[in-house]
């Protein structure tokens, strides 16, 4: 039998080995720069090889380093897949249903949220709902809906919210649209555009959103008689329309694949529109509390609370 591997040294040599320092790493991990030493030499006593070569002003690999590197990061991620199951059976998850609403599946906040939960908590049953944020919020409250993902502004004092992300917004056109060139817009420059916007029944919270940011630049917004049936909707514009959106920027992926159609430009002075996470009553059940850990480390990861744009 070979030798056992101790999870607190792989993971103290895979900080080490991906910020190439020793003391980055005892920094990051809270810990003295001689503990950190210590743990990586008994990794590699233990292995019987040496894994990092410690020269200035970085530290480098081994071969055998290399090759442990991409496997110390799988194992440590299999050992936290498996605490997460584990405390899911304890907690009664096993066979569980989550039902959440989306305002559209354009929006990949959606996609690494349900993502993120279904990879950690795969004996749950997870049923996705693109709804709008008023019937999203009538279904929290009479108990057909489990979480609602959307903005809080408007939602009753009977449901709770946590704040998931702030989402630097962009402005979506038609790729030969006369500012679609720009690196970044400012709002007052949209002052005589035609805004598509959802119909106020159905987004008023989002309508009430690009309303105010305009009026903040001195103007009202012109809106166009179309009204989509979602926000992605609202990005359908064809070559050689004048139309145009503010949108949450997390639905630049899915203008990322519009083949040059449509372009997302930023806008400047950036304004955030606030993803939450909404659900009914002060205690929710297990299943809930465990997609709001996960939504909440998830948007640490991705610095979606920092107000910067995250990776996803």
């Amino acid at each position: 039998m070979g030798p056992e591997l101790d999870l607190h040294q792989l993971q103290v040599f895979v900080v080490v080995a991906e910020t190439r320092h020793f003391g980055l790493a005892a920094k990051q991990m809270f810990m003295t720069q001689p503990t950190v030493s210590y743990h990586v030499r008994a990794l590699e006593e233990r292995l019987g090889v040496q894994l990092l070569v410690r020269t200035r002003p970085a530290v480098m690999l081994t071969e055998a380093g290399r090759i442990l590197l991409p496997r110390a990061r799988k194992l440590l991620a299999d050992s936290s897949l498996t605490v997460e199951q584990v405390r899911a059976a304890r907690d009664g998850l096993v066979g569980e249903d989550l039902r959440i609403g989306l305002v559209d599946a354009a929006f990949d906040l959606h996609d690494i949220l349900i993502g993120e939960f279904t990879r950690t908590h795969p004996q749950v049953r997870v049923h996705r709902r693109q709804l709008s944020s008023v019937e999203q919020l009538r279904r929290l409250a009479d108990g057909r809906l489990d979480v609602a993902v959307c903005r809080a502004a408007l939602a009753p004092p009977t449901l709770r919210s946590q704040l998931i992300r702030l989402d630097p917004v962009v402005v979506v056109m038609a790729a030969d649209h006369p500012l679609a060139g720009r690196a970044s817009i400012e709002l007052r420059d949209l002052r005589d555009e035609l805004f598509i916007l959802d119909a106020d029944n159905e987004a008023p919270e989002f309508r009430q959103y690009v309303t105010h940011l305009c009026r903040t630049a001195g103007f009202s917004p012109r809106i166009s008689s179309i009204q989509p049936a979602t926000l992605h909707d609202a990005t359908g514009m064809q070559p050689g329309s004048t139309a145009l959106g503010i949108v949450p920027g997390c639905i630049r992926a899915a203008v990322s694949r519009t083949d040059g159609m449509l372009v997302a430009v930023p806008l400047t002075p950036t304004s955030h529109y606030d993803w939450s996470l909404l659900w009914l009553g002060d205690t929710p059940p297990p299943v809930v509390t465990q997609f709001l850990t996960v939504a909440l480390r998830t948007a640490e990861e991705h610095g979606w609370l920092t107000g910067r744009r995250g990776q996803g």
